[in-house]
């Protein structure tokens, strides 16, 4: 299956490829600081080298797409896929990236536009869309709602699937109306939305199965077969290399202070880097203990916890910390809060009294 389709993932690698190859061109004309991340506020809340979001991000959407395509390709079940489900898979992730790439252009020229109100939006299309394929996808191991019930029984597969599309359908247009809602609501929608759509299905499978088994129908496992066998190897492999990823994010990474003449840097591993002007901080404070907070967006593990954050104190914040120091420097910059500090007491104690000196 890859070698016919080797020219339709060729076209839409490049097509995920597309707004790195617009970022290049426009490269001059960028700025040095770009947002990548906007809370469901319409605000964007991260920013990084521009190198980030114009390169590493389409690369990293590339890696996923060939990781979902090749684990789709290798599932013997989806030799007789329809085409418009496989079609499916090769267009989702470049779909996101020319997206996500209009975002970061969008807002790197500073046009005005409400990702708050594009997100139900973009979710309800993508609904509708997979909804409307959900019937004509056949039982795989990949593809569609994969669960114990309809994997062993295929009539159970197409009539979940066939009531799953209807839900995802109904679902998407709920959304497309939930884009008129106000901008607090928002969050609740989407985090609730995707529980919506998938529980729903899953129970009316569980309740067919149950109604299969009164009327004596037993469920048939289908045997597993050669090619079966690699694919299952090879979802292994994606998986253990996911996990050795993960643990490595878990453990490593550093937060380092970069001092310029106007303003002052904050380098992070695994998350975008800060650069403030040091006549926008208002005021500057030293804590001993530790700041409290609940992460709303950002990057959490047991050496370091970056993002946006929030506590009743100061609402929104934002925070560059090690978890292992309970000292933090809290900056109030442009009316709004960011909490730094270094591996130890000593070291934030030396952020403090650097950025002391600079901003007095």
């Amino acid at each position: 299956m890859l070698k016919k389709n080797k020219w339709k993932l060729l076209l839409s690698s490049l097509v995920v490829l597309l707004p790195m190859a617009v970022g290049l061109i426009l490269w001059d004309s960028l700025p040095t600081q770009m947002a990548f991340h906007w809370g469901l506020n319409g605000e964007a809340d991260n920013w990084s080298n521009s190198i980030f979001p114009v390169v590493i991000l389409p690369l990293v959407l590339l890696v996923f797409h060939w990781v979902a395509v090749l684990v789709t390709l290798l599932d013997p079940k989806n030799k007789n896929q329809t085409k418009k489900a496989i079609g499916l898979i090769f267009w989702i992730v470049p779909l996101i990236s020319l997206l996500l790439g209009t975002f970061l252009y969008v807002g790197a020229f500073r046009i005005e536009f409400n990702v708050g109100m594009l997100v139900p939006a973009v979710l309800g299309l993508t609904f509708i869309v997979i909804g409307n394929y959900m019937p004509k996808c056949k039982q795989n191991h990949t593809l569609g709602i994969k669960i114990k019930w309809t994997l062993e029984n295929e009539e159970n597969w197409n009539a979940t699937h066939r009531f799953a599309g209807k839900v995802w359908v109904a679902g998407g247009l709920i959304l497309l109306l939930c884009c008129f809602l106000p901008i607090d609501a928002l969050p609740v929608v989407v985090l609730i939305a995707p529980a919506a759509l998938v529980v729903p299905p899953v129970v009316y499978s569980y309740r067919y199965h149950r109604k299969q088994l009164k009327m004596g129908v037993e469920a048939v496992k289908t045997p597993e077969t050669r090619e079966g066998r690699k694919a299952k190897i090879a979802a292994l492999c994606i998986v253990g290399v996911v996990l050795l990823l993960c643990s490595a994010l878990l453990f490593t990474g550093n937060i380092t202070m970069r001092y310029d003449d106007a303003s002052f840097t904050v380098q992070a591993t695994y998350w975008g880097d800060l650069t403030v002007e040091y006549n926008a901080v208002d005021s500057i404070e030293y804590l001993d203990e530790k700041m409290p907070g609940t992460r709303a967006m950002g990057f959490f593990s047991p050496k370091l916890q970056m993002g946006t954050y929030l506590n009743e104190e100061y609402g929104s914040y934002t925070r560059y910390t090690y978890t292992g120091c309970d000292a933090c420097v809290v900056l109030s910059v442009s009316g709004r809060t960011l909490v730094l500090n270094g591996a130890d007491q000593e070291s934030t104690q030396a952020i403090y009294q650097e950025l002391s000196a600079k901003i007095n």
